[in-house]
């Protein structure tokens, strides 16, 4: 999705104060991977900079101790995983990973680096998608 120049000022300055937040400064400034578990776990992202601008507002809440937890979807399950490899590997004409993403990110509407980053709804719209392959 493109950002107006005053949303994209806006997402920077949110990114900004996630960086300056209390928890961040205090514990995962010195854990990084424990910081890039929470973007994944929570957001599906690996850095700050690919969430939304609603995802920001939520993370500086969160990181100033305005909320108490942060939204959780549940992922993509192990079965599925393999139906949408397995219908992709049948289906697809190029069955490149990186054709699969591109697919997925145009059925998700989100850009996604791996499928594995699909919460579950999202893997359910997929299978149905493949099966309407031919």
């Amino acid at each position: 999705m493109k950002l107006s120049p005053k949303q994209q000022t806006y997402h920077q300055s949110l990114i900004k104060l996630v960086h300056t937040s209390l928890k961040y400064r205090n514990y995962y400034k010195d854990n990084r991977d424990e910081y890039e578990e929470l973007l994944l776990t929570h957001f599906r992202v690996e850095s700050s900079k690919e969430l939304s601008i609603d995802e920001l507002i939520q993370l500086v809440d969160y990181l100033n101790h305005k909320r108490d937890s942060l939204p959780t979807q549940k992922m993509v399950s192990a079965a599925q995983l393999m139906k949408i490899k397995s219908l992709w590997a049948d289906r697809a004409i190029d069955k490149s990973t990186i054709a699969l993403l591109k697919f997925s990110s145009k059925i998700t509407q989100k850009a996604l680096s791996s499928i594995k980053l699909l919460t579950l709804g999202e893997a359910q719209k997929l299978i149905i998608s493949l099966n309407n392959l031919k």
